[in-house]
């Protein structure tokens, strides 16, 4: 009975061990390659591996599969595999890259085109001066005759002065002795007492040479003269500067004040020797003055002129603009915005965004037909932060991709190892479906 009860034991024990590993056999090798040959990597940070989906760790998009076999490394979009074979396989060496894409990746990535025209280049730069009057039209109003400053009307540069408006007031004994003789013989005329009226007519007219209105020469006989003399603004302006004070003592042709007869003010601004030659080619030029926000002014080149100073070179520049209503005060410093454009004969001009540098080259990419975008190496003339000059590489009326050009190298490099330099390109181009974000 023992022997009997062995030999079931050990017949049970080993169809246990046969049925196990029969359950629990290894898998075929094509099951092997086929959990290993498929990864899932980020097309904005190709250096993300993972072996099963998720999102990017870095940037939070979803990862897309790609094969682990580098020559069929094309990333797949896992809710429509048969996007995948839209992108034709590629070789390193070949000498046109192009990527295909279909119209969902394309308003995921937002890529936008647009046309190479041939034009100009537009520039835009700053300088910063300070306002002066405008010097062409400032007057300097100097003492007729010699005598006492006794009273000062306008004070404050900057002030504005009506046409008629009195400015000062001088007194001179010599005034007093003449106006006294004056209505001596006025009076004796009067009287009749002297019949010939050419010497009242002699004091009369040396009465207007000392400045005197005719109307202040008839008020005379119902005043008490006194041997001062108001002196009126002949027009109107701004008080731009004052020589003397009150009580002061001024010489004949002593400057008084002076004045500004309009309200067109400079901004005079330095220019690098490599600026000079974007005046030929001025667009618009707007003033900003710090001082006063909320307020641009149109302005226009009135004078220019280089000054060579030792060991450097400096242009001059005088800018005129009309302050209107605003009280603008000499010596407020002042912002200029110039905008030039500059032809360029034989060259084509696209948006700066559309260009980018791989390996340290720079390329755009082409639309060559609705959904294919191929890469280009071209030449560049002048570039700004807005438009760049094609010499060389485009032809008139192509597309090229002015949005979303990072995202297509980010693919091109992901997906054929090319070496692409990403140094400068805009992150705003990027289109993040994980975060939620659009361009």
């Amino acid at each position: 009975m023992k022997t009997m009860f062995w030999m079931v034991s050990l017949l049970i024990l080993g169809w246990g061990i046969l049925g196990t590993g029969c359950w629990h056999r290894s898998s075929t090798p094509n099951q092997r390659a086929e959990r290993t040959s498929t990864l899932y990597t980020c097309s904005m940070h190709p250096q993300i591996r993972r072996e099963q989906p998720g999102k990017c760790p870095i940037c939070g998009m979803p990862l897309l599969p790609i094969s682990a076999d580098p020559a069929q490394a094309q990333p797949r979009n896992p809710r429509d595999t048969a996007n995948a074979e839209s992108v034709p396989a590629m070789n390193k060496g070949d000498a046109m890259p192009m990527i295909v894409l279909d119209a969902r990746q394309e308003m995921l990535a937002g890529v936008h085109t647009t046309i190479a025209r041939a034009g100009s280049l537009s520039h835009t730069f700053w300088l910063t001066g300070t306002t002066i009057f405008d010097p062409q039209r400032v007057e300097t109003l100097s003492a007729w005759f010699s005598g006492w400053i006794t009273r000062l009307l306008v004070n404050n540069p900057g002030q504005y002065v009506h046409s008629g408006q009195a400015l000062y007031e001088i007194y001179s004994p010599d005034l007093l002795a003449d106006e006294q003789t004056y209505l001596t013989v006025y009076r004796q005329w009067q009287r009749g007492m002297i019949t010939d009226s050419s010497l009242l007519m002699s004091l009369r007219q040396r009465l207007l040479r000392w400045g005197l209105s005719p109307r202040q020469i008839e008020d005379l006989p119902s005043h008490v003269s006194t041997g001062k003399l108001t002196v009126y603004s002949r027009g109107a302006g701004y008080l731009t500067r004052k020589y003397v004070q009150e009580g002061d003592h001024v010489s004949e042709g002593q400057p008084v004040m002076q004045l500004n007869r309009t309200a067109i003010l400079w901004v005079q601004a330095q220019l690098d020797p490599e600026q000079i030659d974007w005046l030929s080619h001025l667009k618009s030029l707007h003033i900003q003055l710090p001082a006063h926000p909320g307020h641009v002014f149109d302005g226009r080149i009135a004078f220019s002129n280089p000054v060579v100073q030792p060991g450097s070179q400096v242009y001059l520049v005088q800018i005129a603009f009309s302050a209107g209503s605003v009280p603008v005060q000499p010596g407020e410093m002042a912002e200029v915005e110039l905008e030039t454009d500059q032809p360029i004969a034989g060259a084509l001009r696209i948006p700066a965004t559309a260009v980018v540098y791989a390996s340290g080259q720079p390329v755009v990419w082409v639309e060559t037909k609705p959904h294919t975008y191929m890469m280009r190496h071209v030449r560049l003339g002048a570039v700004n932060t807005r438009e760049a000059i094609v010499v060389s590489g485009l032809k008139p009326g192509e597309r090229v991709v002015d949005q979303g050009s990072y995202l297509l190298h980010s693919q091109y490099s992901l997906t054929y190892g090319a070496g692409v330099n990403m140094s400068g390109m805009q992150m705003s181009d990027m289109k993040m479906e994980g975060k939620g974000s659009s361009m």
